[in-house]
């Protein structure tokens, strides 16, 4: 009588191929297929929605007296342990961050330099006119100032982001070529199993 193992594996249907795959290159036979559907409710507020999952239930069965059992479980055993064969997630450049306030230092101190360099074009020397016009220009400097004081820590934590992602691209390119190397042996692997089937 045959000594067999049994694995069951649930999946997205549109995973079922691959998970297929993935247990016959080391020697697994499909057995079962089930389709599980459940259904169920979920609320939101006073609504009421009516959900529906559905998943793949595979059986798989293994013969332990096949030749080779104990190599191919190991390359089987070492092909998991080296993990998925998809890559790292490429990582995102930062968006700046937003300064609250920015469009109304603008707007605020717009109309005071507006004003204050057309009464200075306008005075043609006369003093009165030019001390209106500085009168009008020191709230606009004052809100000049105060945006440029307050950029400068957006300034720093924009290099800080910069840096943090300069630090994820190195590391992303790193795990790229372990990936390349993960994946050379995976199909080292894949082959090995396959010729010792």
């Amino acid at each position: 009588m045959a000594r067999l193992e049994s694995a069951v594996e649930q999946v997205a249907p549109s995973g079922q191929d691959r998970m297929k795959q993935r247990y016959e290159q080391f020697g697994w036979n499909l057995i079962s297929v089930q389709d599980v559907v459940n259904n169920y409710e979920s609320r939101s507020g006073d609504t009421i929605y009516q959900n529906k999952e559905r998943w793949v239930k595979l059986m798989f069965q293994r013969d332990k007296d096949m030749p080779n059992y104990e190599r191919v479980r190991a390359l089987e055993k070492e092909w998991l342990d080296l993990g998925g064969i998809s890559g790292p997630a490429a990582p995102v450049a930062p968006a700046p961050p937003k300064m609250r306030g920015r469009k109304k230092f603008v707007i605020l101190s717009l109309p005071f330099t507006i004003i204050a360099i057309a009464l200075a074009v306008a005075s043609g020397g006369d003093a009165t006119i030019l001390v209106g016009a500085a009168i009008f220009l020191i709230p606009a400097l004052i809100f000049w100032l105060l945006f440029f004081t307050k950029s400068k820590p957006y300034k720093k934590d924009n290099e800080a982001r910069a840096e943090a992602y300069k630090a994820k691209l190195n590391l992303y390119r790193l795990n790229g070529e372990q990936l390349q190397q993960n994946l050379r042996r995976h199909k080292q692997i894949v082959e090995e199993a396959q010729r010792l089937i």
